[in-house]
């Protein structure tokens, strides 16, 4: 039998390291790239020296296998485990009906499909020779000059001054996250960010300084609170806009405000823009 689990984990495969306890069948399951799996398997069909038992959480497989002599970072499988059968403890608890439907807000997937000329486009690539290699570790040059061009039409004005070696193209936003945060801070560092957020931010070990927001104020975040939370641990201050998941649309001058705010305490200012391209009007484009 085979259950998959959805969840908003986006980054990397993790182990956790049990002792075996029983000697029926046994449940074996992973975290990895955007989804968490459960398989039941029978204790014949598996070498049970390279298999340990799961550990339940609030009724919930808790996610662990086991590679003898060998173990991942406690510390940050314990960041992220911790939060997943929480969240579908509370979702299993919950009876939608018409008027309040349950909404999976874990993952960011736009509700249509993409165009079908893309789609064509993106058939006719995979079958080219050069497709089957790697690509440049920054991303294709061409796609690279591309983006820097919308950039300048589309969003930031022709005057930015912006190159194709300021854009590196990763496999998706929190790629580019963990790669941006890696590079500013270390252990023990503080980045801001806004609340509610996601819990993967956890991953690295830095410290993830709460921002409030409320519905009150749209969501929005108040620069003045944030000039507050800054100390001389402080490397980053992160905005998501249009935002993740609340929905809010950050004014041009409220990022303008933050901007001068980082500026001025010698901190990186990280704008998280994933989703502007899902806008159906352009006026509140950075």
């Amino acid at each position: 039998m085979y259950t998959e689990q959805k969840s908003t984990l986006d980054l990397l495969p993790l182990w956790n390291i049990q002792n075996p306890s029983r000697k029926s069948s046994r449940n074996l399951s992973f975290v990895g790239s955007s989804h968490c799996c459960t398989t039941e398997y029978d204790k014949k069909s598996v070498d049970p020296a390279r298999i340990e038992r799961t550990t339940l959480w609030t009724g919930i497989t808790r996610s662990t296998t086991e590679l003898r002599g060998h173990e991942i970072n406690s510390k940050s499988l314990h960041q992220i485990i911790r939060n997943i059968p929480t969240a579908y403890a509370w979702g299993a608890q919950f009876v939608p009906s018409p008027t309040r439907p349950k909404l999976d807000m874990s993952q960011g997937v736009p509700g249509t499909p993409p165009h079908p000329i893309f789609q064509k486009a993106l058939v006719e690539a995979a079958g080219l020779p050069h497709s089957y290699g790697y690509c440049p570790a920054e991303g294709e040059v061409k796609l690279r000059e591309g983006l820097v061009d919308e950039m300048k039409r589309c969003v930031y004005g022709k005057d930015i001054d912006l190159k194709k070696e300021d854009v590196a193209l990763t496999a998706g936003c929190n790629m580019a996250f963990v790669a941006t945060v890696m590079c500013l801070a270390d252990e023990g560092d503080e980045v801001v960010l806004p609340l509610p957020w996601y819990f993967n931010h956890h991953l690295l070990g830095i410290k993830t300084v709460p921002l409030p927001t409320f519905a009150s104020d749209g969501f929005l975040p108040s620069v003045e609170k944030c000039r507050l939370l800054l100390t001389e641990k402080t490397k980053a201050i992160v905005l998501v806009t249009p935002n993740n998941p609340t929905g809010a649309i950050y004014p041009p001058s409220l990022i303008s405000s933050f901007a001068a705010l980082a500026q001025t305490h010698g901190i990186a200012l990280i704008l998280d823009e994933t989703y502007l391209y899902l806008l159906i009007r352009s006026s509140h484009l950075a």
